[in-house]
């Protein structure tokens, strides 16, 4: 299953997409920072699990 990032400022795609791997408690995107081309807004996710990713998704899009 791929999700995908968008902006929850500006409602756009961040051109990122996330696979899962199965392992619901493991951290993911550490040391990642996504810019915004529209807005230019930067967002560093820090502390997220598998599990937060896939329950935030609503059809394979999460809005960080």
């Amino acid at each position: 299953m791929k999700i995908s990032f968008h902006c929850k400022k500006c409602r756009k795609g961040l051109r990122t997409e996330y696979e899962t791997c199965g392992c619901p408690d493991d951290i993911v995107l550490k040391g990642i920072t996504m810019r915004c081309k529209t807005c230019t807004r930067v967002i560093t996710p820090k502390n997220y699990t598998e599990r937060h990713i896939v329950d935030g998704a609503k059809d394979g899009k999460y809005f960080i």
